[in-house]
């Protein structure tokens, strides 16, 4: 893309990197984390955010080294060419598609059970996923800037809601030497290691990023640091409130604990702000994705069109759009986020190792940022990835590489002339209709 299209500075990406960090996770995770490890969140968090930080170099250094729009997937694609490109592509376009829906079924919630009750989740989800892509269709810019707004909204609910942890709470009672075991604090560095992917969303919009050698890794630094802050002084101040039942609604309990009957709506009107700008973060992202595989002919070239008026890949976003409201009519949002947490996983291992295979296929390439510690630091994210991968639940693995196979087989017919398709289907198929 031109310079004069690029028109997202470090305010924009920010806003993508955090809208999609603080979602609606922080209000229904902690509860859940907190049940498994005890006081063991605070440890859960922080090295989640450590792990996290390995790949997150990675990203910086290629979103520095190849600003173009898709990031993972054109990373890997340029390292190891057509084939897993086309994993990488494949696994996060699904991942984005899929916390997308999660997050609009989370705002539907919120909605109906503290503002007004609109009468159908389902209805109400519908009607916001075509806004957000209507939006989107109109430019990622307005859509930056609806989610710059939605994303102040929901910082300053959460930082009242810690503010009334730390005065009105027993943060004294509060302390992070007591955990449930090393087993128990594993699974929840895995549950919650996925908050911190939005990091990647930045890396997706490259091409419309003002100086990004240099805005992308300080957006990926800064909003993981920034987002890590806000984490653990949640779950501080959830511990300090004094509840003793948690599950995913403890975040809502603990703010009417701490502030009486309206901390609970506040909390509500974060969680539908924290809804709504990941839900837009992860639509931009799953359209720039597609995008970027249409124009490479690994999906059809079509969706790469872009609409006259308003530039953007309206083809792509509408195929987004049915795809987020398949899931939400028909899909277990929850097994299919956390089967999109295995192939986002997936999708870490080989940016990690496309970092390594950079450095060596382009030596001389002028690298704005680079990893530190390299090659411990992609080697270290690359083999935490794949051990996360199969902490998760046996569900999500087995669906997660079900999901995989399915790209390969669409990667292959892609890849196979209709004629040989067509002779195969007569020869065998022919052979077996005939014998009947």
């Amino acid at each position: 893309m031109q310079e004069d299209k690029r028109k997202l500075g470090l305010r924009d990406t920010m806003s993508l990197a955090i809208g999609t960090m603080i979602a609606a996770g922080i209000f229904v995770l902690p509860g859940i984390a907190i049940e498994k490890t005890g006081y063991g969140i605070i440890w859960a968090f922080i090295l989640a955010a450590f792990i996290s930080f390995f790949s997150a170099m990675s990203y910086a250094e290629l979103a520095a080294s190849y600003p173009k729009d898709g990031g993972g997937y054109m990373f890997s694609y340029e390292a190891f060419g057509s084939f897993w490109g086309f994993i990488t592509g494949w696994s996060t376009w699904l991942g984005h598609t899929a916390a997308a829906a999660f997050c609009i079924q989370g705002f539907s919630v919120y909605f109906n059970n503290f503002i007004f009750n609109t009468g159908s989740n389902l209805r109400l989800s519908i009607g916001l996923t075509i806004l957000l892509s209507l939006l989107n269709i109109l430019g990622t810019t307005k859509v930056v800037s609806v989610t710059y707004l939605l994303n102040i909204g929901k910082i300053i609910l959460l930082m009242i809601f810690i503010g009334f942890g730390f005065t009105k709470g027993s943060v004294e009672n509060v302390t992070i030497l007591s955990t449930k075991g090393f087993g128990p604090l594993v699974a929840t560095i895995a549950l919650l290691y996925p908050t911190y992917f939005g990091y990647s969303v930045a890396t997706n919009v490259g091409s419309e990023v003002k100086n990004p050698g240099k805005v992308i890794p300080k957006t990926i630094i800064y909003s993981m640091i920034l987002v890590t802050i806000i984490y653990v002084l949640v779950a501080i101040s959830i511990l300090s409130s004094g509840i003793t039942v948690f599950n995913e609604s403890s975040v809502g309990e603990a703010a009417i604990r701490l502030m009486g009957h309206g901390g609970g709506v506040l909390i509500a009107l974060g969680a539908i702000f924290a809804a709504l700008s990941a839900a837009n973060a992860n639509l931009i992202s799953a359209a720039k994705i597609s995008t970027s595989m249409a124009e490479e002919d690994q999906l059809n070239k079509r969706l790469a069109v872009k609409n006259k008026r308003f530039e953007t890949p309206h083809r792509a976003i509408l195929l987004n759009l049915l795809i987020v409201l398949l899931v939400l009519t028909l899909g277990d949002i929850r097994k299919i986020i956390t089967t999109a947490t295995f192939i986002a996983l997936l999708s870490m291992v080989l940016v990690n190792l496309a970092v390594i295979k950079l450095r060596r296929k382009h030596p001389h390439l002028s690298r704005e940022f680079k990893v530190p510690f390299y090659p411990f630091t992609p080697i270290l994210g690359a083999v935490t990835s794949l051990i996360l991968m199969f902490v998760l639940p046996p569900g999500a693995i087995i669906l997660g590489l079900g999901f995989t196979v399915m790209g390969l087989l669409f990667y292959q017919a892609r890849r196979t002339p209709v004629e040989k398709i067509s002779r195969f289907v007569r020869e065998h198929v022919g052979n077996i209709i005939h014998r009947f």
